[in-house]
């Protein structure tokens, strides 16, 4: 996993396969899920400001982590005489909606905040979870090179937000959730879909799933009896049910809590 350099293109890694559930991807997941707890430990009660300083500082990060992503694969494509990528390299993906729902949740004010807030709480994590255990990012890049290091670090971005805002209860969530957080997918949508459908991309996952396991051998199921927009309907239909997790499992941690705290007072 030394053979590369840190900047090392894609198309330059020769006898590379894939990292995932190597041995650095592993110690990663570890580390950050370490983190993640004590992270979780020190924000509670953390003041409104605090929690809205570091979506701020989040927002700008991971802006900044895209454009020198873009900006140097751009580069690379180009000198290759390939050209710009303009069938991957976009940041209209589920998960970049990190960026624009970061800094409306970290600037704005009002339901436009509300509906980012809601959308990185629970759609946002649960996006971010799956690609951290399986980050399709790493079958084309080592995890110790920029363009897995990049996979891994914007991704831990999306469960990071959720996890600050929702354990120092910035940020509470309601079964009414389930439905505001789809109004950024929705709108991303509106411009992927037509993007995916003319120039044959997989923005946002809903065109052909390339990549995941299973529900790519679906999509193409569907595609072969020409209900390739039934693949699209049902993909962006299913992130509601991640937000039913998220909010479900969020309930039960809250009825948890009041419990504790109740059973504390009975004996206080």
């Amino acid at each position: 996993m030394f053979l590369y350099g840190f900047f090392e293109y894609k198309y330059d890694l020769i006898g590379f396969s894939s990292d995932i559930y190597s041995i650095s991807h592993i110690v990663f997941l570890i580390i950050a899920f370490i983190c993640l707890g004590i992270v979780a430990y020190c924000v509670r009660g953390a003041k409104k400001t605090n929690v809205e300083i570091f979506v701020r500082v989040l927002s700008i990060t991971v802006t900044i982590l895209e454009v020198a992503k873009i900006s140097w694969e751009s580069y690379y494509d180009v000198v290759k005489g390939d050209g710009i990528n303009f069938f991957g390299l976009a940041p209209i993906y589920t998960c970049s909606l990190l960026i624009y729902c970061s800094i409306i949740a970290g600037f704005a004010k009002g339901k436009a905040r509300d509906v980012c807030l809601s959308w990185l709480c629970t759609i946002g994590l649960m996006t971010g979870l799956v690609a951290l255990f399986y980050p399709t990012g790493l079958n084309w890049y080592p995890v110790l090179t920029f363009g897995g290091m990049h996979t891994l670090l914007f991704h831990y971005g999306l469960v990071l937000c959720a996890v600050v805002c929702l354990a120092s209860g910035y940020k509470r969530l309601e079964w009414k959730d389930i439905y505001i957080s789809m109004i950024p997918m929705l709108v991303l949508a509106v411009i992927v879909i037509p993007v995916d459908y003319i120039i044959k991309s997989d923005y946002m996952q809903i065109y052909n799933a390339s990549g995941i396991p299973l529900i790519q051998d679906f999509a193409a199921i569907l595609a072969n009896h020409n209900l390739r927009w039934l693949f699209t309907i049902l993909m962006l239909s299913s992130y509601m049910v991640l937000s039913f997790i998220v909010i479900g499992l969020y309930k039960v941690i809250e009825k948890l809590c009041k419990k504790k705290n109740n059973e504390k007072e009975d004996h206080a």
